[in-house]
């Protein structure tokens, strides 16, 4: 089932709110077009409007900025304005500020212009969330504030209002806010009214979106905002409901996962060693016995080298030892397969036993996986893969992946293969689920 869409705010929705409430465009033609005027008018008052639907984050120009301010730890960084530092979170809000700022400073030319001078007027603008997903409410409003006072003039009133859509398939809701300021000039009476109207047309426009097929369908959910830089996902995770699903089991919702695995992709190349009776009887048995060198020492010995040339964490290689009653094959290819096939059943027992990671943990020498899930889509998430051995007097931790995109089953897969490799004795893991969409 695909996600609910409804219908983003238009200028013709704000004009029917103003003409219910005794007001009207200010322009009564197109001509309005051809000079620099405002919107509207109701009683002493005129208003401008700005819909704001740029997202700064498709920008090439704008995602190099956003990318030099958050530390590239790991392969995903999440977009996060409250991780940074004072200075940092300056430079962040002057980079995706810029069309609020320049839609306050036209809508205050234009309210300056329209009003002719007349200190009696109050001009009021209007500015709407209606598709920056990179700010959330209460971003936008303090955004909208402070350009309002900083780098405009003309506004009097500035009223700040969003549409902010959730779904899951099944469940939906919209939060829609109205916030009020008055900058150079009180006009409660007149904002009041305004506000009013727009709980009565709120209410009003949901149940179209509910009720009517013939409704534009432009708007989408909120979703993770993302680009790729240098091979480092930036990623704004969309809100949190911040309640439990009515529909989906256990009040969890489905993430998407847009990695195209569907079965665990493959987690290590393997080969078959073996222990003096089984690589006798192996060697015996094989019709390219040269593939398994002179002596069992030879064969370890290259082994060995072709373990240490094969530097790939997200791919190790494995020897996996072949017991002496099932070493007897057709050829080297078959005593792989073989191999393999131990592999599996190890990598499936240590996958089940797994356990999340606790300070009361059992194992002294265990594959820690720490995941990190981030946002709508499994394809953000992190992983962190070690080998950590806790003897008295000999702890040491070795990191094998670190920070790589994976999602969580791929990275338990790698994990079991990690835990094969060195022989540690199980897997542990930890979830952060501090960006997680829930």
């Amino acid at each position: 089932m695909e996600y609910l869409k409804i219908s983003k705010l238009t200028e013709a929705d704000f004009e029917d709110i103003f003409v219910r409430i005794g007001g009207s465009r200010y322009s009564p033609d197109h001509s309005r077009e051809k000079t620099l005027n405002c919107d509207f008018k109701f009683r002493n008052a005129l208003v401008e409007l700005k819909l704001i639907d740029e997202e700064p984050a498709e920008k090439v120009t704008k995602q190099e900025k956003l990318a030099q301010i958050f530390e590239r730890t790991a392969k995903t960084v999440v977009i996060d304005p409250y991780r940074l530092s004072k200075q940092d979170q300056t430079k962040y809000y002057r980079i995706i500020e810029t069309p609020i700022k320049n839609a306050l400073k036209t809508a205050s030319k234009q309210l300056k212009t329209s009003a002719c001078g007349d200190a009696n007027i109050i001009k009021i603008a209007i500015i709407v969330n209606n598709g920056l997903s990179l700010m959330l409410p209460e971003e936008f409003d303090e955004v909208a504030l402070k350009c309002a006072r900083n780098d405009t003039s003309g506004i009097d009133v500035l009223i700040v209002c969003g549409l902010y859509f959730y779904c899951d398939r099944f469940d939906s809701f919209t939060f829609l806010n109205f916030e009020k300021h008055y900058l150079r000039k009180k006009a409660e009476d007149i904002v009041d009214i305004i506000h009013e109207e727009w709980a009565k047309f709120i209410t009003e426009f949901m149940t179209r979106q509910l009720h009517e097929d013939n409704q534009p369908r432009d708007k989408e959910p909120l979703k993770d905002i993302s680009f790729m830089l240098d091979d480092v996902l930036y990623v704004k995770p969309p809100p949190k409901w911040g309640k439990p699903s009515t529909f989906w089991r256990g009040g969890i919702r489905p993430r998407e996962d847009s990695t195209g695995y569907t079965k665990c992709p493959p987690i290590a190349s393997v080969l078959p060693t073996f222990e003096s009776k089984a690589y006798d009887i192996a060697k015996a048995s094989i019709f390219d016995d040269w593939r398994l060198r002179g002596s069992l020492t030879d064969y370890k010995n290259w082994q060995q080298k072709e373990v240490l040339q094969h530097i790939n964490s997200l791919r190790p290689l494995v020897p996996v030892e072949i017991p002496a009653d099932l070493a007897s094959a057709k050829s080297y290819k078959d005593l792989t397969q073989i191999a393999i096939d131990i592999f599996h059943t190890r990598i499936r027992q240590l996958i089940e036993k797994s356990s999340e990671y606790s300070d009361q943990h059992q194992s002294l020498d265990y594959i820690l996986l720490s995941s990190i899930e981030i946002g709508l889509d499994k394809a953000n998430d992190i992983a962190f893969i070690s080998h950590e051995m806790e003897f008295p007097g000999i702890e040491k931790s070795l990191t094998f992946i670190d920070g790589e995109r994976l999602k969580f089953e791929h990275a338990l897969g790698l994990a079991a293969a990690h835990c094969v490799r060195v022989g540690a004795n199980c897997i542990y893991y930890e979830k952060d689920e501090t960006y997680k969409w829930v």
